[in-house]
């Protein structure tokens, strides 16, 4: 369950004086919401951590808006509708470029799915709720027109649909340098920042989008993109981070990062997460996963810095 430190992230629905959506509700809207309007695919730029002016990566991003509809039946157990919620579409196709990435691309997706696994069985927060999804449909209900947004999203195929959050970006990017700093300019909790680099160190994300990191309206950090999950290629760059940072941690967050473990143990066979990761990753990914986690519960170290939980 959230915990101090790391809570639900607020979800809040299109419109003023909505109260904010519940977990089951995104997932809900996610999962069934029509797609109510959407912009042009975006092209998104990852920064890479040397030069400011090399060619970079890019990936196509939709930002969707859904509404949430009654049941066939009538019925409305989550009430949803009527609701609107913001999310990201990442099409499967092209992904990030061959080249850029040790992950190969029909794999990115199911590594981002595999880190908001892991997050959603700790229950730790840190990744917005992410389903996989295809709008294809739209196809046989809409004009296609290439002036029509919608028809753009039709035409995506298969991808992952991550919920938005209102939030400000943690990092900014120096293009004199190539590098990139934690904002000072606006308050966030630090505790957070240090759970969320270890999380990512954790499921080995590649993280060289500086836009990963936001800090939500309760000044929490989470993290959003994890395409590059389980390559551990960003590990040097997030471990500075780390260092520059006291490594203190809530006694809650411990215990859910031990938990993980812990079921593994008693239920291997019938493990959850096991099974989701299964999914996603070959058996030594996933292997390769829970040993770096028992190796950091058992010396509460990462990256040469001591972790203190309290």
């Amino acid at each position: 369950m959230p915990f101090e430190g790391i809570t639900q992230i607020p979800y809040h629905p299109c419109g003023k004086d909505m109260t904010p959506l519940t977990n089951r509700q995104v997932n809900e809207l996610l999962l069934h919401g029509k797609p109510y309007l959407t912009d042009y695919a975006s092209t998104v730029f990852l920064r890479r951590s040397e030069a400011p002016f090399n060619k970079v990566p890019c990936v196509s991003e939709f930002y969707v808006t859904l509404e949430g509809r009654k049941q066939k039946d009538g019925k409305d157990p989550t009430e949803i509708d009527g609701r609107l919620l913001t999310a990201r579409f990442r099409p499967d196709i092209p992904g990030i470029e061959q080249g850029f990435t040790r992950a190969p691309t029909a794999s990115q997706p199911k590594r981002h799915v595999a880190a908001y696994a892991v997050s959603m069985n700790a229950g730790v927060e840190i990744v917005p709720i992410t389903v996989q999804r295809n709008f294809s449909y739209l196809r046989e209900h809409i004009e296609m027109n290439p002036k029509n947004p919608l028809a753009k999203l039709a035409l995506a195929g298969m991808g992952t649909l991550t919920a938005s959050f209102e939030g400000e970006s943690l990092f900014v990017h120096d293009f004199n340098t190539g590098k990139r700093y934690v904002r000072e300019d606006i308050p966030f909790k630090r505790k957070t920042f240090v759970a969320a680099l270890l999380f990512d160190i954790l499921v080995g994300s590649g993280q060289r989008d500086a836009k990963s990191y936001k800090i939500d309206e309760d000044g929490r950090v989470r993290t959003i993109y994890h395409h590059e999950a389980f390559t551990y290629t960003a590990k040097d760059r997030l471990c500075e981070h780390l260092s520059q940072e006291f490594p203190e941690i809530s006694t809650e967050f411990w215990k859910a990062l031990a938990k993980l473990t812990k079921v593994r143990e008693l239920e291997e066979k019938n493990d959850r997460l096991t099974y989701e990761l299964s999914k996603c990753l070959d058996k030594d990914g996933v292997n390769k996963f829970f040993t770096r986690l028992e190796l950091l519960l058992s010396g509460k170290r990462v990256c040469g810095e001591e972790i203190t939980v309290c």
